[in-house]
C-alpha cells in the first residue's frame, strides 16, 4: 500500500487523484472507476478538470454506469435533445474503450471501432447550432484518448487500454432521447 504522506505530497495529474486511478492495474479496475465517476462517487477522471458529469448527462447515469460495469469504459457522452447546451441540437452519443471481443458486439449495434494504428474516418456531427457542427464523434481518437491515461493509471491498466479498441456510437436521429441507451442496454442485459 502506498505511503499516505508520500501520496499527499505528489502533484496531481490533470486534476486526477493518484490514490484510486493510479492504483488501478487492470482494464476492469478502470471500468469500475469510470462507473463510480459517473455515479458521483469518484471525483476525478484522467485528463478531465471536471469533478463530475455535466448536468445534461445526469439522466444518463444508470446507463453509463452499466456500460462501464459491462466492460465499456466511457470517455464522452451526451443525451439527445433539440434544445441542448447553448441552444444546440444533439444526437445521443457515447465513446470509450473496450476489448476486441466486446468491440465486435458494439460494432453490430452500429458503432465505429478502431484498434491502435487503424485508419481514421471522418467524424460525424453529434451537436450542431444553426446548422454548424459543434461536436464530432465517430472518428479515430484512440491515441488522443489513450494519452489522457498515461501517467494517471497503473502501467498494467495502461497496457490493457493500449491493446483495446476505441469505439464511438451515436443515434442517427437528432433529438431522440432514449433510442441509443435502450440499444446499448442490450449489451449487458
Amino acid at each position: 500500500m502506498p505511503d499516505a504522506r508520500r501520496l499527499a505530497q505528489e502533484p496531481r495529474i490533470a486534476g486526477v487523484s493518484r490514490t484510486s486511478w493510479k492504483r488501478a492495474q487492470s482494464f476492469e479496475g478502470l471500468c469500475e472507476l469510470g462507473a463510480r465517476f459517473v455515479e458521483g462517487r469518484e471525483h476525478s477522471f484522467p485528463g478531465w478538470g471536471a469533478r463530475g458529469l455535466d448536468a445534461e448527462s445526469l439522466p444518463l447515469v444508470p446507463a453509463l454506469a452499466a456500460l462501464n460495469r459491462a466492460g465499456f469504459l466511457t470517455l464522452a457522452s451526451q443525451p439527445g435533445t433539440l434544445r441542448g447546451v447553448d441552444g444546440c441540437e444533439q444526437r445521443a452519443f457515447a465513446s470509450g474503450f473496450c476489448s476486441a471481443r466486446d468491440a465486435r458486439r458494439l460494432s453490430a449495434k452500429g458503432a465505429r471501432c478502431f484498434s491502435r494504428g487503424a485508419a481514421g474516418r471522418a467524424g460525424v456531427a453529434v451537436s450542431r447550432r444553426d446548422g454548424a457542427a459543434r461536436v464530432l464523434a465517430g472518428h479515430n481518437a484512440f491515441e488522443e484518448e489513450l494519452e489522457l491515461f498515461r501517467g494517471a493509471v497503473g502501467s498494467a491498466a495502461l497496457a490493457e487500454l493500449g491493446r483495446g479498441v476505441y469505439w464511438s456510437i451515436w443515434d442517427p436521429v437528432w433529438g431522440r432521447e432514449e433510442w441509443l441507451w435502450r440499444r446499448l442496454a442490450r449489451l449487458w442485459s
